[in-house]
């Protein structure tokens, strides 16, 4: 049964990497919209400050000389992979695995990308 469920959750994260980034991103934030509104003022808050951090954290490579282009390549990247886990993890939760069980299936599967 677990065997099964590890088995559908890889199938899962392999069509994961086949989608197209664009899409990947448009899917997952028309999943969260509805949990976004949803969410207590402190989540909120979180996100806010987090968006703050992020904002001058790109300020701040802007002002060392980073390009534009180089600053957007690492965000997307960063930002697909973190959607990637998120997304098989909520599946994860779904089918009831525990992360333990299936975490070093996935570091094979994304060849170290996840973490």
């Amino acid at each position: 049964m677990i065997a099964d469920k590890l088995k559908e959750l890889g199938y899962y994260a392999e069509k994961l990497e086949k989608e197209k980034t664009g899409e990947l991103l448009e899917n997952y934030m028309k999943q969260i919209e509805g949990e976004i509104r949803c969410l207590p003022e402190e989540q909120l808050i979180l996100g806010n400050n987090f968006e703050n951090i992020i904002i001058r954290t790109i300020n701040d490579n802007i002002k060392k000389g980073t390009l534009n282009s180089v600053i957007s390549y690492h965000l997307c990247k960063v930002l697909v992979s973190f959607v990637k886990l998120s997304l098989v993890e909520y599946k994860a939760n779904v089918f009831g695995i525990d992360r333990k069980l299936y975490k070093q299936q996935m570091n094979f599967l994304f060849k170290g990308k996840w973490k």
